[in-house]
């Protein structure tokens, strides 16, 4: 999500054109395609300060809007994130909390536990996982 900048060499169009050519393969192939939108993560940004995380979650809504407009499912990540850094456990789950080191936005095991949790509630809502 926030690396859609062009300082970072990433522009939406160039994300636009490879999430279509991953539409487009799936549609061949005659698979499925759900999308997982997880913005970059910001430690506290909701409570510390909203208005620096914006960007990220501008990037994050124009995949939202892209799925809404071709049809693709979206489970977004970012009401998650948001729950987490409410209830003060979002910095716990960073790597950077473990490390030592000043910020790492990647999950440590349990924050990945808890994020596939939420990612299959949120499949199962929209009927991509199947019981028999």
């Amino acid at each position: 999500s926030g690396a859609m900048t062009a300082s970072q060499g990433v522009t939406w169009p160039l994300v636009e054109q490879r999430l279509a050519t991953l539409k487009g393969v799936c549609e061949q192939q005659g698979w499925p395609l759900l999308i997982v939108n997880l913005p970059t993560v910001r430690p506290a940004a909701w409570t510390r300060d909203a208005e620096r995380y914006r960007p990220d979650l501008d990037d994050a809504a124009r995949v939202t809007e892209w799925g809404a407009e071709q049809g693709v499912p979206v489970v977004e990540l970012k009401d998650w994130l948001h729950e987490l850094a409410q209830q003060g456990r979002l910095d716990g789950l960073l790597v950077s909390s473990e490390s030592g080191i000043d910020f790492d936005d990647h999950f440590v095991g349990a924050g990945n536990r808890l994020m596939a949790a939420w990612i299959a509630r949120e499949m199962l809502q929209l009927g991509f996982l199947g019981l028999p």
